[in-house]
Order: structure tokens, then sequence, then C-alpha cells
């Protein structure tokens, strides 16, 4: 559960909704000169942009079903129920077909295809991948890369009557030489839950 306490020195509890109190990255988008448009640049792509598996779920059940979602986390807190989220709004863009379309095809014809190949809801997976540099470690005159992998989609239902399924998985300190990226490392993690989650339904 992507959901956290903390207790402030009076004593009285906050509660975050961001695991370890992560929070969004600022965009660059305002501003002139080459560093501001490097920086848009390298945010585009999510460099140096901080998300939280639970936030990036979101956008994906946002895309999936055209809506804005907003989960709820807990139904009471101390005994008292927690405001209802808001109704889901609409959202009335013309590129979120094509994105769908692009998401499905990076699990049909992409890296991802050969991971999700002996599932049989393949055909129902969306998900995009994604890496990202963290640092060099120089030991021995070697350096070691590491990564940060993602991969977040959903699986839409076999029914109309039923909810997409939206998720989000992101590893850390990625190294191995053969699992660095999105596709090899965070991919399959998505394919064993959803495989789990398919054992119990049926």
């Amino acid at each position: 559960l992507d959901h956290t306490i903390r207790i402030r020195p009076d004593g009285n509890k906050n509660i975050e909704g961001d695991i370890l109190f992560a929070h969004t990255g600022d965009l660059a988008l305002c501003g002139k000169g080459r560093n501001k448009m490097k920086e848009l640049a390298k945010t585009a792509i999510g460099h140096g942009v901080s998300a939280t598996p639970l936030q990036m779920a979101r956008i994906a059940a946002t895309i999936a079903t055209q809506k804005i979602v907003m989960p709820d986390l807990l139904s009471q807190y101390n005994h008292g129920l927690m405001a209802s989220a808001p109704k889901h709004q609409s959202l009335y863009l013309s590129d979120l077909d094509a994105l769908q379309k692009a998401m499905g095809k990076v699990v049909q014809h992409g890296k991802v295809k050969q991971v999700f190949s002996g599932y049989k809801g393949h055909q129902r997976i969306y998900g995009k991948t994604g890496t990202a540099s963290m640092f060099e470690n120089e030991k021995n005159n070697n350096k070691d890369k590491y990564n940060t992998t993602w991969f977040v989609g959903w699986q839409a239902p076999e029914h109309d009557t039923n909810a997409p399924l939206a998720f989000a998985c992101m590893m850390t300190h990625a190294i191995h030489p053969n699992y660095r990226k999105g596709a090899e490392v965070s991919a399959p993690v998505i394919r064993d839950i959803l495989k789990q989650i398919e054992k119990h339904v049926d």
C-alpha cells in the first residue's frame, strides 16, 4: 500500500499519500536559454522527474478509462470516516485513443512481447517500459551504471462489465548486464503477479 503516516514533532500525525514521502518533480515548462531547453528535453522523457508506483498506476488507469482516477486508500482513519474521493472526471483528449493503441503495441510488438508470450491474457495487456540511469560507481577503474526500471500499464477486462486493472512496477539499482531495463526487470514482475491473480480468480 503506497501510504505512510508521519508523526510530527508536536505529536500529531500527517497522512502522506506517497511512500517514503516521495513527491513528483518540477517540470521546466517556462524560461528561455539552452540549459532550460536541455532540462525540458530530459524531463519530457522522465529523467529528473520523481514519481511513486501509485502515481504511475493512476496515470495508467486514467489512460485506460479516459477518466481522472483517484483511488480510495482508506475508508476510515482513527475510527473516523475519510472524505470520499471526488467523482471521476472524464477526459476528452483526441490523443488518448492513439496512446492506448501505442501502449498495446508495446506488448504485442515491442520488447515486452516475449515476456508475456506465455501468458494467456497477453492480448489484453497495455504497457510502457522505462529505464533511467541513476549513477556510476567507480571501483577498480570500472564504472558500473545503476538503472531504475519501470513497467506501467493495465490489463483490459475480459468482459465489459469489469474494470481494467492498472499496475506499475519500479525496480531500482538494476546492474546486471543482461537485466537492467524495464522490459527485462520490471515487466516480468508484472507478468508473474498477473499470473498469480489469474490463478486465484479462476
